[in-house]
């Protein structure tokens, strides 16, 4: 994946100015372990600064997440649970993931990241964007597809929840703002470590016949899903 999609995958720095923004913006917080072991995460969708920030960054800045969120051996362990909270998201915050985008991006988690999901729990999605999420989600695996839930509201969300691991403002004892400053430094620690993924190396020539290549133009990557339906070209 990072050789194909460099414009993806590579020179993940929390250092660059979106990125740090994005996580001064709180769109991501590390909550902590449930009962089970399992990290709990946050998003906030709606604080994606969509008049400011690509498809492509917002999923840069998941692709640096991720990488550092397998820095810890707990998360490889047990796995993590994904808390997403859409209120207040419009409908240009779903509109500019072209369908390469979307492709892209999943086939990375279902096929490319060690990761362990186990739950997924969304509450607040608009109904203006399902067909998007539809069309999302057809590039899934059915075993993940299984392990989302879609919730009416944040109360209804927040129950599936240990209290201790929800945010104040939700009724539990996380300070998001503390939350947040620890994982920055955690960033900041292992910025390094990050930025020497880019060194690793591998001969495509010899495994073209393993995967599919996408070819989308890489001036699709900004053309939003509406505009990429007729270029569509997938298995």
């Amino acid at each position: 994946m990072r050789q194909t999609f460099p414009q993806w995958f590579k020179n993940l720095d929390c250092n660059d100015p979106a990125m740090r923004e994005m996580l001064e913006d709180g769109v991501f917080t590390k909550l902590g372990q449930d009962a089970d072991g399992r990290t709990v995460i946050l998003f906030r969708f709606a604080r994606f600064n969509v008049d400011k920030f690509s498809a492509l960054q917002e999923g840069r800045f998941t692709v640096l997440l991720i990488e550092t969120l397998l820095e810890w051996e707990e998360l490889q362990i047990g796995g993590f649970r994904v808390l997403i909270d859409y209120t207040d998201s419009v409908l240009k915050h779903y509109g500019i993931w072209g369908v390469s985008d979307m492709k892209v991006f999943m086939d990375a988690i279902n096929r490319s990241f060690p990761i362990r999901i186990r739950e997924i729990h969304g509450a607040k999605f608009p109904k203006f964007a399902v067909s998007l999420l539809n069309l999302l989600l057809s590039f899934a695996s059915p075993k993940l597809k299984d392990r989302i839930t879609c919730h009416n509201n944040l109360e209804e969300m927040t129950k599936r929840c240990d209290p201790a691991l929800l945010p104040k403002e939700w009724g539990g004892s996380c300070d998001l703002q503390v939350l947040k400053e620890q994982f920055q430094a955690h960033l900041d620690e292992r910025r390094e470590v990050l930025l020497a993924l880019d060194e690793m190396d591998i001969d495509t020539s010899n495994y073209s016949t393993l995967w599919q290549h996408n070819t989308a133009p890489e001036n699709e990557i900004d053309s939003g899903a509406m505009g990429s339906f007729r270029k569509l070209d997938v298995d």
